[in-house]
Order: structure tokens, then C-alpha cells, then sequence
């Protein structure tokens, strides 16, 4: 089992830099779309990484970016999080349940009282033991088998 880790050793915010949208994106293509959406042919200029209301992030650890996330404010309750991702070389450590804990924080500062989120089959666990649950939600935006998952903040 990782160690547990301390949200203070991290930060979570919106890149900064062109080598730091260089990582955002490198990650999200090698954590998500390669093995989960190989069909996908993912656009690093997506419009919807740039659109008001649309928050990508980076959590950094030790001045590297080890993952990223894009939160979405999805409804005046609702926090829709996107394409979370931890870096594959730093995976199984504890980032993601850091990753979380951060982006539910940035969603209740927007606000939202409930995360929701499309899982990738093999993650729903991980989603589970982090205190979310399986149930609808109403989004276009599915990819695939992906399962709905939510949590109350």
C-alpha cells in the first residue's frame, strides 16, 4: 500500500508555461487516450481546454507535473471532472487520491456541492474507495464503457 500523502506537498493549478501544457497533454495521452481510447485521435488544441467555465489543471509535486485534471463547472451544483490522469511513471504511489482530494476542494471553491465523473472500467475501484458512487448523470460527453460515478462534497 503507498504511503499516505499530504495535500500540502502538492499544488493544483492551471498551467503556466508551454512545457507545462506540453506535459498536460503528454499525459493525458499516455495515461487515458492511448490505452483506454486508442480510437481517439486527441486534439492538444481541443477548445474546451481554453472555454470560460472549462478549469485544466496540473498538480505538481516537487516542481513537476505529475498529473492533470480538467474541471468542469457543470451546473450551479455540479462539478464535472475530466480526463483525470496521473503521469504513468508515477502511478500507484498515492498522487490520484491527492488529486482528488485537491480538485473536490477547487470544485466546493467554485461552489459545487457534488463532484461527477466518467470512470474507466479498471478505475471504478479506485473512484469507489474514494468515496464516490455509481449513479447517472445526465452528460453527453461519455466515452465508450465508461461508468457514471458521483460524490457528495
Amino acid at each position: 500500500m503507498a504511503p499516505r500523502r499530504k495535500s500540502a506537498d502538492y499544488v493544483l493549478r492551471a498551467p503556466t508555461s508551454d512545457a507545462e501544457w506540453a506535459d498536460y497533454h503528454r499525459i493525458r495521452r499516455t495515461a487515458l487516450f492511448e490505452p483506454y481510447h486508442p480510437e481517439i485521435v486527441y486534439d492538444e488544441n481541443h477548445p474546451d481546454e481554453r472555454t470560460a467555465g472549462k478549469h485544466s489543471l496540473v498538480l505538481i509535486k516537487d516542481n513537476n507535473v505529475i498529473g492533470t485534471i480538467r474541471i468542469d463547472d457543470f451546473d450551479a451544483e455540479r462539478a464535472a471532472f475530466r480526463i483525470i490522469a496521473i503521469d504513468p511513471a508515477c502511478q500507484g504511489q498515492g498522487h490520484g487520491t491527492v488529486l482528488l482530494r485537491l480538485a473536490e476542494d477547487f470544485a466546493r471553491g467554485l461552489g459545487r456541492h457534488r463532484a461527477v465523473l466518467h470512470g474507466n472500467p479498471p478505475n471504478v475501484d479506485f473512484y469507489l474507495r474514494n468515496g464516490y458512487r455509481e449513479a447517472a448523470w445526465d452528460d453527453d460527453v461519455s466515452l465508450g464503457d465508461s461508468i457514471d460515478l458521483v460524490k457528495e462534497l
